[in-house]
């Protein structure tokens, strides 16, 4: 369960502005993750392109902003079959599954504009098992967390709610 004032350790390490000290210190967390990962899938992760770095990088940015914001992070990274949910958290009893998007500029355009219909689609078939497995869940909802990270700037988040096709 989440502290009094839903501030969690992570949150206290990740929810700081873009500077050099910031920078190291997400480059060490990400360091020690990637070490797990490496003995965990046979150094498939030596082969990943920079843009799963910054997915990577965003989703632990996500899950402390989503703790801060009192919620209750239950799942992260959750599959079946081909699906996938980011997270999986919980507040005020409804059951949120939540996509991350991130990018470190808005060359391409803003990160919540990537989700499309298919992994809106996607997302629901994912819940829909989640739900079989967890069926003492009565509320749900879709949510979206875009996060920008651009250099020298701090971190943006923007959060849409309850989300659908």
């Amino acid at each position: 369960m989440i502290a009094e004032g839903c501030q969690s350790f992570l949150y206290t390490i990740f929810y700081l502005p873009v500077s050099p000290v910031w920078l190291a210190i997400l480059k060490i967390r990400l360091q020690h993750f990637e070490k797990k990962i490496l003995h965990s899938t046979d150094n498939l992760y030596l082969n990943m392109a920079k843009h799963n770095h910054t997915g990577l990088a965003g989703e632990m940015l996500g899950a402390a902003w989503l703790q801060k914001e009192c919620y209750q992070v239950l799942e992260k990274n959750w599959r079946h079959s081909h699906w996938e949910v980011d997270i999986i958290a919980c507040k005020n009893n409804t059951l949120h599954f939540i996509e991350i998007k991130t990018r470190r500029t808005k060359k391409f355009g803003l990160p919540e504009e990537k989700v499309g219909k298919k992994k809106i689609e996607n997302l629901i078939n994912a819940a829909e098992q989640y739900l079989y497995l967890q069926p003492q869940w009565k509320r749900i909802q879709f949510d979206i967390l875009s996060i920008l990270m651009p250099a020298n700037e701090p971190v943006a988040y923007f959060f849409i709610e309850d989300v659908y096709l």
